[in-house]
C-alpha cells in the first residue's frame, strides 16, 4: 500500500517536540525570523541583513555537519522561522526531515540550487569535472561536492541570491540587503586577488607547484579556486578511519611524490595522520572549513578564507 511518509514522520518528531516542552505551531513575530545552518553560510548571511536585523545560527560548533541531533533550542528556532538557509541534503543530511516535520511554515533555501555556481564533483579523482548550475540539470546534487562556501566566487554569487530571497520576502528593505551584497563581494573580491598573490608560487601549474594530502575531500573548492593540487584524502569521511592498507598506500605515497604538507581538521584524524607520517618530514597544518575555531564577528568569512591562505602557505613552503 502507497502512502506518504511525510505526515507521519512529521507527528512523530512532533510528538518528541511536546515532550520535551516545545510547542509545534509557529508564533507571531515582528519582523523575518532567518536562520543559516552552518557558521561560514551565517556569516554571509548576516552581512547582507546588516543593519535590519540578525539571523539566527542553528548549528553552533558541530561536530559534523553531515550527521547531527538537534538540541530542544535549536528546534525552536526552525519552528519560528519563516526563512532557512542551507547548503543542501549532501551536506546537512538530517535537516530535510526535519524542516518538514518542524518548520512546515518556513521557507527552505538549498544554496547549492543557487544559478551560477560552480559545482565540484565529489572524489579526489574527479576534481576536474565541474559544471556552472546553469548546466547542471543532468548532475546528481548528491554526487557534487558541498563545500561550495570554500570559493570567494561561489560566496560572492551566494551572497546576491541571499539578498535577492531577503528582498522578496521583505521588499521594504530590499535596498538595503543590495547595498550589503554588493559592498561584501567587493570586499570577497578583494580578498580572492590577495589570496591569488599569496598562493602562486604553489599552484599546481607553476615550477613551485607541490602535492599534499588533505584529511577528507573539504577543500577542493579553495584549491581549484587557487590552482592548488590534492593527491588524495586520508580519510572518506573525517568520522570513518582509513584502514592499514589505506595508511600503507599513502606512506608510500609521501615517498614516491615527495609530498611534505598534510592538512588536518579540530578534532578528527590525529591518530590516522600520525601513522601515516610516522619517520617522515612532514609538516602537519590545521584547516577547519566550518570555521569552529573562529569568534564570531563581522569578519567571519573573511577571517575563516584569510586562514584557509595562511595555512596553505605555511604547510607548502615546508
Amino acid at each position: 500500500m502507497n502512502c506518504d511518509i511525510k505526515p507521519i514522520l512529521r507527528g512523530i518528531l512532533a510528538s518528541g517536540l511536546l515532550a520535551l516542552g516545545i510547542s509545534t505551531s509557529a508564533s507571531a513575530s515582528d519582523g523575518l525570523k532567518v536562520v543559516a545552518s552552518i557558521k561560514p553560510l551565517h556569516a554571509l548571511v548576516a552581512a547582507v541583513m546588516d543593519g535590519v536585523g540578525t539571523p539566527s545560527l542553528l548549528l553552533r560548533n558541530p561536530a559534523s555537519a553531515h550527521h547531527f541531533s538537534l538540541r530542544p533550542s535549536e528546534a525552536r528556532l526552525l519552528q519560528n522561522a519563516d526563512l532557512v538557509f542551507w547548503i543542501g541534503p549532501s551536506l546537512e543530511t538530517p535537516l530535510q526531515k526535519i524542516l518538514d516535520a518542524v518548520a512546515p511554515q518556513a521557507q527552505s533555501e538549498v544554496m547549492m540550487q543557487t544559478k551560477g555556481l560552480t559545482l565540484l564533483a565529489m572524489g579526489i579523482a574527479k576534481h576536474a569535472k565541474h559544471a556552472k548550475h546553469d548546466d547542471h540539470a543532468a548532475h546528481d546534487e548528491h554526487a557534487m561536492n558541498p563545500h561550495i562556501w570554500l570559493d570567494p566566487v561561489n560566496a560572492q554569487i551566494m551572497l546576491r541570491h541571499i539578498a535577492a530571497v531577503l528582498a522578496e520576502a521583505d521588499p521594504v528593505n530590499a535596498a538595503i540587503y543590495k547595498s550589503n551584497a554588493g559592498a561584501t563581494a567587493l570586499q570577497l573580491a578583494a580578498l580572492s586577488d590577495r589570496l591569488a598573490d599569496q598562493l602562486a608560487p604553489y599552484k599546481n601549474e607553476g615550477h613551485g607547484g607541490k602535492g599534499f594530502l588533505v584529511l577528507h575531500d573539504a577543500h577542493v573548492y579553495f584549491e581549484t579556486r587557487f590552482g592548488l593540487r590534492t593527491h588524495a584524502a586520508i580519510m572518506s569521511e573525517p568520522d570513518i578511519a582509513p584502514g592499514a592498507s589505506q595508511i600503507r598506500r599513502l606512506r608510500t605515497m609521501l615517498d614516491k611524490e615527495n609530498i611534505r604538507c598534510i592538512f588536518d581538521e579540530p578534532d578528527h584524524g590525529a591518530s590516522a595522520i600520525n601513522l601515516i607520517v610516522r619517520d617522515r618530514d612532514v609538516a602537519i597544518v590545521t584547516l577547519d572549513p566550518l570555521g569552529n575555531s573562529l569568534q564570531d564577528s563581522p569578519s567571519f568569512y573573511l577571517d575563516l578564507l584569510e586562514n584557509y591562505g595562511t595555512a596553505m602557505q605555511k604547510c607548502l613552503s615546508h
